[in-house]
């Protein structure tokens, strides 16, 4: 499925959230997948907006870092 400009920017945007939750609790993206399961390749991904989160993962990521899925999905910054 090919991603338009509008869709690519609001994964950027969860990707970048994702990454600043991360680093702000000191995480290794290595750390991260250790705790998610999920791999390194994909959470580099993610957090750099290439790869569009499923539910499951959005929910993995958001328990094991502390926060909630609303914070992922704000309605500040354009989104």
């Amino acid at each position: 499925m090919a991603l338009n400009g509008s869709t690519c920017k609001h994964y950027e945007l969860i990707g970048r959230r994702l990454k600043n939750a991360r680093l702000e609790r000191g995480l290794s993206i290595d750390q991260l997948e250790t705790k998610t399961s999920i791999s390194a390749d994909e959470l580099t991904s993610l957090e750099a907006g290439y790869k569009r989160p499923s539910a499951e993962q959005l929910i993995k990521l958001a328990a094991c870092l502390g926060i909630l899925l609303s914070d992922l999905f704000r309605v500040d910054e354009g989104f």
